[in-house]
């Protein structure tokens, strides 16, 4: 993309229900997705522009998924533990009646990013936090930490790495989402699934892709 976004975060997605991921990027509470997958900013005219979906909200950080199996990855925003999910991929904040508000996933934890994923195979992507190398995931989608017996927590993927950042993907292209990490350009992906360091025989390290590369931050081309 071929024009400057300030403290520019990367998303990616299915924008369009195509069958293929594309990239975009979260500008400062605006969104610019590239519909036509060409990786060059259009104008609004052809690629997407989304005003103010999480202008304003406090520590926003950009989420995205496909929170209805539509087959269409929309957009939303975690801010300080609440989230902020743009339902019917109107790019507007529509309220809690329409779109999807779930306060206190994650709030109060320790260096929390959001994730987000299929968990559990059912076409619908759903939250889940990273704090401080453990994994909140929300298994059954309804927005609440119901403990590990029906949720997923999943200890220490991560922990000690320095400048530890997660991503998660369907490695093995088995419709569920997995976790794993990326630090200082070293991949560490857990293919088993089973939250599990399995070692790089059974799970997957990637070494040196995005090392040294200057403000590198993980991405994973998925549409779940």
């Amino acid at each position: 993309m071929d024009r400057v976004f300030p403290n520019a975060i990367p998303v990616t997605g299915d924008w369009n229900g195509t069958g293929t991921a594309k990239v975009g990027v979260f500008s400062n509470g605006t969104w610019y997705l590239d519909m036509n997958g060409n990786g060059v900013w259009d104008g609004s005219s052809t690629d997407k522009v989304i005003l103010n979906f999480g202008q304003g909200l406090p520590n926003a950080i950009p989420v995205t998924g496909d929170w209805d199996n539509s087959g269409v990855t929309k957009i939303g925003v975690f801010s300080n533990g609440t989230w902020y999910l743009d339902m019917n991929g109107n790019g507007v904040w529509d309220g809690p009646n329409v779109d999807k508000l779930i306060p206190n996933f994650g709030q109060g934890l320790p260096n929390a990013i959001p994730v987000t994923g299929d968990w559990n195979g059912t076409g619908v992507t759903k939250i889940g936090v990273f704090s401080n190398g453990t994994w909140y995931l929300d298994v059954n989608g309804n927005g609440v930490w119901d403990g590990s017996s029906t949720d997923k927590v999943i200890l220490n993927f991560g922990q000690g790495l320095p400048n530890a950042i997660p991503v998660t993907g369907d490695w093995t292209n088995t419709g569920v989402t997995r976790v794993g990490v990326f630090s200082n350009g070293i991949w560490y992906l857990d293919i088993l699934g089973n939250g599990i360091w399995d070692g790089g025989v059974t799970d997957i390290t990637i070494p040196d892709f995005g090392k040294g590369v200057n403000g590198a931050q993980p991405i994973v081309l998925k549409k779940k």
